[in-house]
C-alpha cells in the first residue's frame, strides 16, 4: 500500500496529523493551560496553514506565500462566523477545527485574488 503522503504531499499526511494533535495532544495541554485554544498552542496553526496554499502553483513565489500567511492569520485571529462557531466543538477538536475554516475561507479569498491579479506577476523574469 502507497501512503497517501507520496501520493499527495503534505494532503492526507495533514489530516492524520490533525487528527492526532486534535484528539490525543491538544486535550492534556489545554487542559494544563486552563481549557480552551491557549495563545501558545501552536500546532494547530502548523497543521492548518499549509492548506491555505496546498495546490496553489503561484504560491512558489514568495510574495505569494506572504500574502497566504496574511490572510490566513486575518482569519484565524478574527473568527468570523462560522469560524468562532467550530470553538465550540469543544477539546481538541474544536481547537483544530476554528483553524481548519480559517485555512478553507483563506484559501478561498487567496484563489479569488490571484485569479484577478494580472498574469504578468506570475511569470518568470525574462532576465
Amino acid at each position: 500500500m502507497v501512503a497517501a503522503e507520496t501520493v499527495a504531499p503534505g494532503g492526507m499526511g495533514n489530516a492524520r496529523r490533525a487528527d492526532y494533535i486534535g484528539h490525543t495532544a491538544l486535550p492534556g495541554v489545554s487542559t494544563q493551560l486552563g481549557g480552551s485554544d491557549h495563545g501558545s498552542i501552536v500546532a494547530d496553526e502548523i497543521v492548518a496553514f499549509p492548506l491555505v496554499v496546498m495546490g496553489v502553483s503561484a504560491a512558489r513565489k514568495p510574495w505569494v506565500m506572504a500574502l497566504a500567511f496574511v490572510i490566513y492569520r486575518f482569519f484565524d485571529a478574527l473568527k468570523p462566523p462560522p469560524i468562532h462557531l467550530a470553538e465550540l466543538a469543544g477539546g481538541g477538536l474544536g481547537i483544530v477545527l476554528d483553524d481548519v475554516l480559517a485555512a478553507a475561507v483563506s484559501f478561498i479569498v487567496l484563489a479569488l485574488l490571484l485569479k484577478w491579479l494580472p498574469a504578468t506577476w506570475f511569470r518568470a523574469s525574462s532576465r
